[in-house]
């Protein structure tokens, strides 16, 4: 028993190292440094996301293709971009887009013949919504007349914090699967010490004066990033396991794709944008 408890020690540890390898860590990095720095100029935080919205969405239509039911890439990126920009320059044209995408997504997957039609029809309008007007919130985030700038990088430390924790403790302490069916790797006990640790520091964080939280609009806050940010990464899970490959893409090198090391932040930034709506911090 000892020497299978030690065993078991011994791989975590391993693994642990690999996810920490010099490498991995200098790009992890450098592209929170990158994402970081472009918070503070608006101009180039929704540049940045219409590129990471862009890439995914390719990364995303890939996977639908392995999986057998391609998303149309001739609708997405059009889709993706359309609701990035939009909601840049704050345009009111989304329920009519709501129309052509759905249409156009019809059209594309009744060109493609009548195999597997309906999937790749909703996977097409999922790409269009999923990564591009869920992505538009942390456009929308930033956006926000006072305080955007500080609200997006409370995210963004949420997020981090998650992401870290999360892989941390899963890979020293995790013993018990989250979703094995999805990603095996997960353990409760990572999920668990992921929002501990992202809600107990992010309701410190939302305390400072640039953010200027209350501990209770705090604790909200961080504790539904986490929360998000983890359902956000299980959904990217189950893409890859549906299209039976390890990562999106390999554009990162160290992390995957841009789906990969992005997944986190798509459905945090909506639920973070809806709490603040819910407690008064986005003007009308």
């Amino acid at each position: 028993m000892n020497a299978t408890v030690a065993t078991g020690a011994r791989a975590a540890g391993e693994r642990l190292r690999q996810e920490l390898s010099l490498k991995r860590v200098g790009i992890g990095l450098l592209v929170a440094a990158i994402g970081i720095g472009c918070v503070f100029a608006r101009p180039l935080f929704g540049l940045l996301i219409l590129v990471i919205a862009l890439l995914s969405v390719v990364e995303f239509a890939r996977l639908t293709q392995r999986a057998g039911a391609a998303a149309s890439l001739w609708v997405a990126i059009p889709a993706v971009a359309g609701y990035i920009i939009e909601t840049y320059f704050n345009l009111r044209f989304e329920p009519g887009m709501v129309v052509v995408i759905v249409i156009a997504a019809m059209i594309a997957a009744l060109a493609g013949g009548v195999d597997r039609f309906a999937f790749r029809w909703g996977m097409t309008v999922i790409a269009a919504l999923y990564l591009g007007k869920i992505a538009s919130y942390l456009v929308a985030l930033r956006g926000i007349s006072h305080g955007g700038g500080a609200y997006t990088l409370w995210l963004i430390i949420i997020v981090a914090l998650t992401d870290i924790a999360g892989m941390i403790v899963g890979l020293q302490f995790g013993r018990t699967p989250l979703a094995p069916r999805i990603s095996p790797g997960k353990t409760w006990e990572g999920a668990i010490a992921a929002f501990l640790v992202a809600t107990g520091a992010g309701t410190l964080l939302g305390l400072i004066p640039a953010v200027g939280a209350p501990w209770y609009l705090g604790m909200t806050f961080a504790g539904s990033i986490s929360i998000a940010a983890q359902l956000g990464d299980l959904v990217e899970s189950a893409l890859k396991r549906n299209a039976q490959v390890k990562d999106s893409g390999g554009l990162i090198i160290g992390h995957g794709g841009v789906f990969d090391r992005f997944d986190s932040y798509f459905l945090a930034g909506v639920v973070g944008y809806a709490i603040l709506l819910w407690f008064g911090r986005v003007a009308a």
